[in-house]
Formats: C-alpha cells, structure tokens, sequence
C-alpha cells in the first residue's frame, strides 16, 4: 500500500494516531487527518513535525498545500 510520507512514518515508529496527537498537542482526528493526507498541519505546528519526523517539509505540506494556505 502506497501510504502518505507521514502515515508511512507514524507505522514504521509503531505509534497510534493518538500518540501522534499528543505528541503535537492536537486531537486524535486532527493528527489522523495528517497522516493520511486529508489535512494538513498549520504553519506554526510544521517545525516541530518536520524536527521529531524527520521529514521535509514538502512531506508535510505538500506545494499544493503551501499554496492554499497562503
């Protein structure tokens, strides 16, 4: 299954969409909506996804993202 880079993350770490959560201070469908691609995280919240994920920032807000936020 092709999951989205920070799904992909969340089961390599064995972490549930609640520990996600409260690893970023955000309700449990908050980080679920993440994760599988269906929202993406405020500006403010991307330091620290990127800093604990280790991913770049395109991985957590896609360029379309990044646009429509502006």
């Amino acid at each position: 299954m092709n999951h989205p880079p920070l799904e992909k993350w969340r089961l390599e770490k064995g972490l549930t969409y609640a520990q996600v959560a409260g690893m970023f201070g955000v309700h449990t469908a908050t980080a679920h909506r993440w994760c599988v691609g269906l929202g993406v995280p405020r500006p403010g919240q991307v330091k620290a996804l990127m800093k604990r994920s280790g991913l770049p920032l395109e991985a957590i807000r896609p360029p379309q993202a990044q646009r429509s936020a502006a």
